[in-house]
């Protein structure tokens, strides 16, 4: 049982590193100072957004999952966690498009820890104050937060502010967990949410491919 705790407490450290990795590897923010304390940063805006996008699919067994999404967005990183035993614990992919700052990661959470992470996903959704509803991907219960993020964890000011989205649902055998992630500023909120529900609603479940 301390052994479980651990490990769930490991791949929720290791999926931050992931994410602020990701993010700053990806950030194309100029930051201009404030005082000496905070800066803001500014980032890129679209200017121009064709009315008809091109779509990639991205399909894997490994993750058991696939879906479209803009030929815009970039396919950055696949990569595995790893706890400390040397096994695998979760794999992410990870999607950013420079032109309007968006970032899109898919973690797949193999089980038996899926399901304990899926479990501790609900319990947050049912006490949180944010943006919250229950949708249906792929024939299975999802659940989804949003809300608006000001500033980085150093305090830094975020111009404009970020749109953020965080959906949990499990695998198509109901072991293992999925987690989606996705962050664009506020100001490319209409085009990218629309792209981010696109990817959402051509998204398919299939046998993931276990290690």
């Amino acid at each position: 049982m301390v052994l479980g705790v651990c490990n769930i407490f490991f791949m929720k450290i290791i999926t931050f590193l992931i994410y602020l990795i990701i993010l700053i590897s990806c950030n194309t923010a100029k930051i201009s100072s404030v005082d000496s304390k905070k800066h803001t940063i500014k980032h890129q805006t679209t200017n121009e957004i064709q009315s008809k996008q091109r779509v990639i699919e991205f399909s894997n067994s490994n993750y058991g999952i696939s879906f479209f999404y803009p030929d815009s967005w970039k396919l950055i990183n696949e990569s595995n966690v790893i706890n400390l035993q040397g096994h695998i614990m979760s794999k992410v992919v990870s999607f950013h498009d420079q032109i309007s700052n968006t970032s899109f990661v898919v973690e797949y959470h193999l089980p038996p820890h899926g399901i304990e992470l899926y479990k501790l996903s609900q319990e947050e959704f049912e006490s949180s104050d944010r943006a919250k509803e229950i949708i249906k991907i792929d024939g299975k219960t999802a659940y989804k937060t949003s809300y608006t993020k000001i500033e980085d964890i150093k305090g830094n000011i975020y111009d404009p502010a970020l749109n953020v989205i965080q959906i949990d649902f499990l695998d198509k055998s109901d072991k293992g967990e999925y987690h989606l992630f996705f962050q664009s500023p506020i100001n490319n909120k209409d085009i990218e949410v629309k792209n981010f529900n696109d990817i959402i609603s051509s998204l398919k479940l299939s046998i993931v491919k276990l290690p």
